[in-house]
């Protein structure tokens, strides 16, 4: 719903949930296109949500290693400020509509 608001849609499209797809997995095959909106949505169950691995024990990371996740999530962090903005101008340009 998100992308739909910063594309200017009232709705969700069928685009917006590619994109939305794609930016969370990556450009794998759309499923969509095969089963459509309706299967994706159907698809997904609360056991899918749910965490059935409570973890393990990973080896302690490297400098080199240390550095490369800090820019790493350096970028994620980048991508979700710019993605939070976006969806701040579509409501400031919505509540100017509406005092207009």
């Amino acid at each position: 719903m998100e992308l739909a608001r910063i594309s200017g849609h009232s709705q969700m499209t069928h685009e917006d949930w590619l994109l939305a797809k794609r930016e969370l997995h990556g450009n794998t095959s759309d499923t969509a296109d095969n089963g459509g909106l309706d299967a994706m949505v159907t698809g997904v169950s609360e056991r899918d949500m749910v965490a059935t691995d409570l973890g393990h024990h990973v080896e302690n990371l490297t400098p080199e290693d240390d550095t490369l996740l800090a820019e790493e999530l350096t970028a994620e962090g980048m991508e979700e400020a710019v993605h939070d903005r976006m969806l701040a101008a579509c409501d400031e340009e919505a509540r100017e509509r509406e005092e207009d």
